[in-house]
């Protein structure tokens, strides 16, 4: 059977958890047409080394220096942004590149996009400008020279990142627009 396309949806919840045997057959033989790449892709366990990907980033990076930022309110958690949304501070916490693909398969894939780890967080994070922006994808000296090291970003700090101006998807979390410097301990 050379069928085209997805075999359809799986049973739903009024089917009684019954799996139609004519609908596995088909799910099973585009498993069977999915090109080897992407059957190889799929996490084995072990790790794999990122891919860097070049072409397309910035080449400028931001200033390291801001005179009177330290007058600025700290950003270090998410109730500090809820506090200080859409105000200009100094986000402070660990740099750390980013895998923008909304379903991450196999070794991570770095094109530049890089986020602030909050420092009273374990786990949330601000991105370094909006997805879409051309200056997000940060030049890879920038990237190398902050990666897992403490930082202060002084810039915009809003809960949402703005939408795409062309209307296309992107990342809608925490977010540093208008970023002026980047300090470093």
């Amino acid at each position: 059977m050379t069928r085209r396309g997805p075999p359809g949806p799986p049973p739903g919840p009024g089917s009684g958890g019954k799996v139609d045997p004519e609908w596995l057959v088909q799910a099973l033989e585009r498993l069977e047409e999915l090109p080897r790449a992407v059957k190889s892709s799929e996490p084995s366990g072990r790790a794999e080394p990122p891919r860097i990907v070049e072409q397309g980033r910035v080449e400028q990076s931001f200033p390291t220096q801001c005179p009177g930022s330290e007058a600025l309110p700290a950003l270090r958690s998410i109730e500090d942004l809820r506090a200080l949304d859409g105000q200009r501070v100094r986000a402070v916490g660990t740099w750390e590149q980013y895998d923008p693909r909304k379903l991450p398969r196999g070794a991570p894939l770095y094109m530049g996009h890089c986020r602030l780890r909050l420092a009273d967080e374990a786990t949330a994070a601000v991105l370094v400008l909006p997805m879409w922006a051309d200056e997000a994808r940060r030049p890879m000296d920038e990237v190398a020279l902050y990666e897992g090291r403490s930082v202060e970003i002084v810039g915009t700090a809003v809960l949402r990142a703005p939408s795409a101006p062309d209307g296309r998807a992107s990342v809608v979390g925490p977010c540093l627009i208008e970023v002026e410097a980047i300090l470093a301990d």
